[in-house]
């Protein structure tokens, strides 16, 4: 559970810098910008960036989600044994 804890700080964190980045990087961008032949190729850069950096943060939220699916089957067998165990039907 600490991993999944850790994990899943990690995941808030880099989705608060990657707002953060879109807000002071791209935000401040101006549309005349776009069409300046010499600032396009930064704006692509930066663009692409943050792209990939979103993609390796949905690839940690993926890893998050199977672990996640793994602690809810391993309890919901925990407790229909426990069930099982309080009814007396165990043979």
């Amino acid at each position: 559970m600490k991993e999944v804890d850790f994990k899943l700080k990690v995941y808030n964190k880099e989705r608060a810098d990657h707002f953060k980045y879109i807000v002071d990087e791209l935000d401040s961008l101006k549309p005349i910008d776009f069409e300046d032949f010499n600032k396009n190729h930064e704006i692509i850069k930066k663009v692409k960036e943050i792209k990939n950096k979103i993609k390796e943060s949905d690839i940690k939220l993926k890893d998050l989600e199977v672990i996640q699916k793994d602690v809810v089957k391993k309890l919901t067998e925990i407790n229909m044994e426990n069930s099982i165990d309080l009814l007396g039907l165990k043979t």
